[in-house]
């Protein structure tokens, strides 16, 4: 079957399944949520032994059950929030925020008081397209997405963080697009925990040396503008509590290079504290240690 056939066939699926969600409560959909997710861990079986694997080496000290019951949780949670996210049109920007608390409220307040652009960073981590919607009622918010391969789903996803009023920002439009919204005084969001390969600078996370794209650094440098890293965790009773901090800038003074470096690695700390405490939230599918640092770069 040729490829844009076989997407084409997925997307459909996915509009079926959504459309399917919208008729119910946002509780049945997370129960729905919950289903896909044990299915995937239980039938499908997705890169399961790698997950596993990949929470053992994190977290030495726990046990192999521990080690599979935060991978099977994981998945869980990945599949509860593209519940969530497909649930958004029968929620109101409102709705949303009266399901979130908001830790550092003040900065975000204070960002948009000055209309002072920020680079906002996190990661595959809790469901953070909710955060990036709860956000909008404080401060314009841009986020900076890669293209799907499946066209049509591309087009879906990005549909529904339009509708609560979240800006598109292409990653092959990158430069010029990040810069005007920070000096407009809006707040570009980017998610920067998956591997960069040959692109990225090399820090420490979770133990282990990884590429990590060097985006949001490199625009709060070059822009002066502050680097503020937000995180979402979700609580048993459905409710959602974020956290944003302002990460410290490098030294002045120091090379690009090193500044780059510092900077990345200090927000990728703030990601794995977040991580430590909530394992279960972040999205350990990902190959985040593909790239081998004792490769040269070709």
């Amino acid at each position: 079957m040729p490829k844009k056939i076989f997407y084409y066939f997925l997307y459909l699926i996915l509009r079926v399944v959504s459309s399917a969600i919208l008729l119910f409560s946002l509780s049945s959909a997370r129960v729905f949520g919950r289903w896909l997710g044990v299915f995937a861990w239980s039938a499908l079986r997705i890169r399961r032994r790698e997950v596993i694997s990949r929470v053992a080496a994190a977290f030495p000290d726990i046990s192999p059950a521990e080690a599979e019951k935060i991978a099977r949780e994981s998945y869980i949670q990945f599949m509860v929030t593209m519940a969530e996210l497909v649930y958004f049109p029968n929620l109101t920007v409102e709705d949303i925020n009266l399901m979130t608390d908001i830790v550092g409220l003040d900065l975000v307040k204070k960002l948009a008081a000055e209309k002072r652009g920020a680079v906002f960073v996190s990661g595959h981590f809790g469901n953070w397209e909710l955060m990036g919607a709860a956000l909008t009622k404080h401060i314009p918010v841009n986020f900076l997405v890669g293209k799907q391969e499946n066209a049509p789903a591309d087009r879906m996803l990005n549909d529904l963080r339009r509708g609560k009023d979240i800006k598109i920002i292409p990653l092959d439009m990158a430069l010029k697009n990040v810069l005007r919204a920070l000096k407009s005084g809006e707040i570009v969001c980017m998610l920067s925990d998956q591997d960069a390969r040959e692109h990225g600078v090399f820090v420490n996370f979770l133990g282990k040396v990884a590429s990590t794209p060097k985006g949001p650094a490199t625009f709060a440098l070059k822009t002066g503008m502050p680097l503020v890293t937000g995180f979402i965790i979700r609580d048993s009773s459905g409710r959602f509590k974020i956290h944003f901090a302002e990460i410290e800038r490098p030294p002045d003074g120091l090379p690009t290079e090193d500044a780059v470096k510092i900077f990345t690695q200090s927000y990728t700390r703030r990601l794995e504290e977040f991580v430590r405490k909530r394992p279960d939230h972040w999205f350990w599918l990902h190959r985040r240690w593909k790239t081998d640092p004792s490769v040269p770069c070709p």
